[in-house]
């Protein structure tokens, strides 16, 4: 057994939410044949360019084991580089099949002062033994920005995801997160602000279905001065799913001004769900601003009743009020025909309510 996603700092054991365990498995670790880049392939390179992107020592990952499974046996290895003024546009579709069961991934995105690179992940199929563990690299030099968009639906044993990104000064990372596949869900983000003025506007959204797991880990740590770190999370459970949510803020002396904001909100769609949400706040210097809140219910009785009176069944009411939520979020994806599949995934999944 393997413990995932364990906190930096450890709360009341009652709440059992302070790591998760998991059984091992036996992985079937395969050449990854599959074409993965469908847009930008000329910045999608096999070979450096540019120095490694080192992960701090303190970064451990989901898992210590996973990470090190990456480091170490990574059967797709990726660099992405945007040089000074450029603006990349790139599309990746990781596709796990019969004949391409296991991804390991190991991917790299460097942006140079003044580029842009906006990428879309697309995680897709439906080959119920396949396995996936990756590890995304980010770093943003002064004054770029880099926009991530990743959609998780493969419907697979166990979906990881190890991020870490680090700011340098008026550097941007926006990162938009959509998960609706999996039986098992594991991530893991650390974003350092270490520029001043530096931003990390975080979102993501997922459903909980069957007896699925998602797990989610996020610290956001700040160093510069007038940082702005923020993290969205709207989720919704129905059958017998769990959700674990550990979200830190971190305060670090001497980022004066800094601004930081994080909040879960969890829709339980019965009463065989579980949910489980520690957010933590770390302050370390005096002149910052920090939100934090979590919380799950299930739907307003007197939104349910209104809609309902206008003529809707109560499942129709009680997936309008799903997809309402979700929506600000899924309006952000700019490709319409992943926008589409995306909005299609949430209403044939919340078609019982």
């Amino acid at each position: 057994m393997t413990i995932y996603n364990e906190l930096p700092v450890t709360t009341f054991r009652w709440t059992k939410a302070n790591s998760i365990t998991l059984d091992d498995f036996d992985v079937k670790y395969n050449f990854y044949a599959h074409e993965v880049v469908k847009t930008g392939k000329e910045y999608v390179l096999d070979r450096q360019q540019f120095n490694e992107i080192e992960l701090p020592k303190d970064f451990v990952g989901a898992s210590k084991e996973s990470l090190k499974e990456v480091i170490d046996r990574a059967n797709y290895k990726r660099y992405i580089h945007g040089k000074s003024g450029e603006k990349l546009d790139i599309y990746l579709d990781f596709k796990v099949e019969e004949k391409n069961p296991t991804l390991i991934g190991d991917i790299s995105i460097y942006a140079e002062e003044n580029s842009e690179i906006q990428i879309i992940m697309d995680y897709s199929g439906d080959f119920k033994e396949a396995y996936t563990n990756v590890l995304s690299r980010v770093f943003a030099e002064k004054n770029s920005k880099i926009t991530i968009v990743k959609v998780q639906r493969q419907g697979e044993i166990r979906h990881i995801e190890h991020r870490y990104s680090k700011l340098e000064e008026n550097a941007k990372v926006d990162y938009l997160m959509i998960n609706i596949g999996g039986n098992e869900s594991l991530y893991h983000f650390v974003t350092d602000l270490k520029g001043d003025n530096s931003d990390a506007d975080l979102k993501a959204i997922y459903i909980g279905e069957n007896s699925s797991i998602t797990d989610i880990y996020n610290n956001i740590r700040f160093y510069g001065k007038n940082a702005k770190g923020n993290f969205i999370v709207k989720g919704a459970l129905k059958d017998r799913a769990k959700k674990y949510f550990r979200g830190t803020l971190d305060y670090i002396k001497g980022c004066s001004g800094s601004t930081g904001d994080e909040q879960e909100n969890v829709i339980l769609l019965n009463d065989k769900v579980k949910s489980f949400a520690i957010p933590i706040l770390l302050a370390g210097e005096d002149d910052v601003m920090g939100n934090h809140a979590a919380s799950a219910g299930q739907v307003d009785e007197s939104i349910l009743f209104y809609i309902m009176s206008r003529g809707f069944s109560e499942q129709e009411a009680k997936r309008m009020i799903v997809e309402a939520s979700f929506r600000p979020i899924v309006d952000e994806i700019k490709n319409e025909e992943l926008k589409k599949f995306v909005l299609d995934s949430l209403d044939s999944k919340l078609e019982t309510v």
